[in-house]
């Protein structure tokens, strides 16, 4: 955290009000009326401006004194960078194979009559793969390990999810055999009213993934919990981090995902019995890949740099789009899907603004859009997946 800039004045306007009401008795002592409605005050207020005006200038002094300095240590400004953002893309359906999207993939805002589409781009690959429970062990101290899966695959059995009496570090651990690094995964609980005594809007419930011996448990982000803390049948959808790795527990090696009791919080309600689980199903609804504010651009060919640093090379895109907007509308209130979205690692044009809703544009080998949706985590919004017609070639 750098130290903030010094202040070579910090009055204010009405520091500088008062200090001047306060010489009135020395300087001018027959001038006894210091209201605001005396002609003399209202001249002190406006010089009171002014002087504030002057001591705002002077306080950005040290700022530009920062930037000199570090101009003569031979450090500069950083460039403007494309936004990033993480995308979740969100299957219609669980899929039985798994389901590549591939780096380059353009998701984007619908062009309207008054508003460009802002554009963001996949940095890298996501495989949505669908998950395979192996393992399922019960653990009160993360050293001792007791096998639930015999009791899981029962159907029709009812058994304790933690001790009679659950207590903060009580965790139900979850094994799978494929790496579910950045997925979306939707737990389907069969449980029974019987973890009473807890809000079910807030269970002191922690979801965490292994991601290795440096990291340790990482939490999970809970999209939504309809079970109500593992009180009523429903369905726990998550959100898994990037990087889960393999680790051995009871010589079963997977990749873990645990709910643990946590220490609640001050007035936050316990239980005060351990909730009741039927059976758990588990299924992959998505994924999260990292995206970028940039549009690709493809048959453009650049012209020789000459090596200068911080050298900017200006792309045809801006003007190509600007004269083919019109057109490219038109084309796409006559045609119900348009052309598919092109790739090319040539170049790419790249903005700060940010976006909200996106539509899909998908790779031009794809003959029709996979089984995704392209809702975006952060506002529930859903809409079909679609092609989008790309301007410039």
């Amino acid at each position: 955290m750098p130290l903030p800039d010094p202040k070579l004045d910090d009055r204010q306007f009405q520091d500088i009000v008062n200090e001047a009401k306060m010489m009135i008795p020395r300087y001018c002592p027959e001038w006894t009326d210091h209201n605001v409605s005396d002609p003399g005050v209202t001249l002190i207020e406006l010089f009171a401006w002014m002087t504030d005006l002057i001591l705002y200038r002077v306080n950005r002094v040290p700022e530009k004194n920062y930037l000199r300095f570090m101009d003569l240590l031979g450090i500069r400004l950083k460039d403007a960078v494309p936004a990033r953002t993480p995308l979740s893309f969100w299957l219609t359906a669980p899929q039985p194979g798994p389901l590549g999207i591939p780096r380059g993939t353009e998701v984007s805002t619908v062009r309207t009559g008054d508003r460009d589409a802002i554009s963001f781009t996949t940095d890298d690959d996501l495989v949505i793969v669908p998950p395979t429970l192996r393992q399922f062990f019960f653990s009160s101290d993360d050293t001792n390990y007791t096998d639930y899966m015999p009791r899981l695959e029962l159907d029709g059995e009812l058994f304790d999810a933690f001790q009679r009496v659950p207590l903060p570090g009580d965790a139900l651990h979850f094994g799978f055999a494929e790496d579910l690094s950045r997925h979306i995964l939707a737990f389907t609980v069969d449980c029974v009213v019987e973890g009473i005594g807890v809000d079910p809007r807030d269970p002191p419930l922690s979801w965490e993934a292994w991601c290795g011996e440096t990291r340790g448990w990482v939490r999970c982000i809970v999209e939504a919990d309809t079970t109500g803390g593992l009180n009523q049948f429903g369905v726990i959808t998550l959100h898994l981090p990037a990087g889960m790795e393999l680790r051995t527990l009871v010589r079963q090696a997977a990749r873990w995902l645990r709910v643990r009791v946590l220490q609640p919080r001050p007035r936050q309600p316990v239980y005060s019995a351990s909730p009741k689980i039927n059976t758990v199903k588990v299924a992959s609804v998505g994924g999260t890949s990292q995206a970028t504010h940039a549009r690709v651009v493809s048959g453009e060919i650049l012209p020789r740099a000459s090596g200068v640093p911080g050298e900017t090379i200006a792309s045809r895109i801006n003007q190509c789009c600007r004269a083919s907007r019109m057109n490219t509308w038109k084309s796409r209130r006559n045609s119900a899907h348009g052309s598919p979205g092109t790739k090319s690692n040539r170049s790419a044009i790249r903005s700060s603004e940010t976006a909200t809703t996106f539509s899909m544009a998908f790779p031009a080998r794809w003959n029709s859009a996979p089984p995704f949706a392209s809702r975006m985590a952060w506002n529930g919004s859903s809409a079909p997946p679609r092609r989008v017609t790309q301007p410039c070639a």
